[in-house]
Parts: structure tokens; C-alpha cells; sequence
């Protein structure tokens, strides 16, 4: 058996296994959530599935476990014990419980809500200390705001711009008040990290 490298040669992987291992793939994409539709032949049951190198990018991803019956990974590193089924092709080629229970369900959905907050909470932190302090006044100019922004653009690396340009109004006026500026400059350099990111 190969041994995958990432997420697609595990699909492959899969794909050249499924046959023999009483599996059949009905549905597959790599653009959406769920990766794929897979059926069980001997009962008949169909799964959505996700396939996931390391399992713990399940929840890194913010993937909603809700729409998923299945995780199909190489490495099963999941950030919590559950009993959410869950393959790990590594260690055994026959699949694990079926089971899904609605409290595995609540449990996942419980901890990714807080993972992803203390994710948020880190990103914005990471965010706020890139932008610099500048005089808070309601009458600055739009020409003195587009300066500030060329100062700050080359700071940011593309992460910080996609974060930047997705603040919501609050997230907006948290970051205003921490750095001693208006609303209305963050949401000028908002709108500029917008523009750059179509421009890309």
C-alpha cells in the first residue's frame, strides 16, 4: 500500500482500495464540504465524507460535523476523544463504528465553536499589534488615511489581509477603540484590503 502524502493521495488511496474493502464512491469533490458521498455495500448505507490527512484539520478547518457521517483520514489526531467515527487507513483497513451519535455530534460542535473563538481572538490580536497607533481625529483627511494604509499594507502578509478585509462591524469598532483611531479609518483600511484582494 502507498502511503499518502496529503489529502489527495489519500483520496486516490482510498479510491484504489474502496472495491475491495466493501466501498463504493457515488459522489466526490474537492471543492466543497463534504469531499465525497460513499456507500457501504453490504448495508447499503450511504455516508458523507470527509477526508482529512490529519484528522485534527477536520476542526482546523471549521468544518460543521453536523453534515458529515464520516472522517477518513491517515493520521488520526483529532483534538478530543469521541466516539465519532472516524477511519485511520494507517492503522487498519476495516472501518471503525458506524455509529454517529448525537452526543459525539454536540461534543465536536462545542469544541470547534471555542476553537475557532480563541483562533479569532489570537488573529485579531496578531492583527492589532501589526497596525500602528495614529492620531485619533473624527476630521482626518481620506488622503491621510490612504497614507496610513500604505504604510500598513507592508506589514501584513496575506492572512492578515484577508482578515482585515472580513471585519464585521463590531470587530471594526473593537479594533478602533484599541488602536485610537476612528471607525471610519478602520473601515477605510477594510475596504482597501478588500481592493487588493481582487486586485490579486
Amino acid at each position: 500500500m502507498n502511503i499518502p502524502k496529503n489529502e489527495i493521495e489519500l483520496i486516490i488511496l482510498f479510491a484504489s482500495l474502496c472495491e475491495n474493502l466493501g466501498w463504493e464512491i457515488l459522489q466526490a469533490t474537492t471543492s466543497s464540504f463534504p469531499d465525497a458521498i460513499i456507500r457501504n455495500k453490504e448495508s447499503g448505507e450511504l455516508f458523507k465524507t470527509e477526508f482529512e490527512f490529519n484528522s485534527s484539520s477536520f476542526v482546523d478547518h471549521n468544518h460543521n460535523i453536523n453534515e458529515c457521517d464520516l472522517i477518513i483520514c491517515w493520521k488520526n489526531d483529532f483534538p478530543i476523544k469521541t466516539g465519532f467515527p472516524i477511519w485511520e487507513l494507517s492503522s487498519s483497513l476495516q472501518h471503525p463504528s458506524l455509529t454517529r451519535s448525537l452526543l459525539d455530534v454536540n461534543k465536536i460542535l462545542s469544541f470547534t465553536f471555542e476553537f475557532m473563538k480563541r483562533r479569532e481572538i489570537k488573529r485579531m490580536k496578531k492583527l492589532e499589534n501589526k497596525l500602528p497607533k495614529v492620531k485619533k481625529d473624527k476630521n482626518v483627511s481620506h488622503n491621510e488615511t490612504l497614507r496610513d494604509w500604505r504604510v500598513i499594507y507592508r506589514t501584513l502578509n496575506n492572512e492578515d489581509l484577508i482578515q482585515l478585509a472580513n471585519l464585521n462591524i463590531e470587530q471594526m469598532k473593537e479594533l478602533a477603540e484599541k488602536k485610537e483611531v476612528t471607525y471610519k479609518t478602520i473601515w477605510n483600511w477594510s475596504r482597501s484590503a478588500k481592493k487588493m484582494i481582487a486586485g490579486q
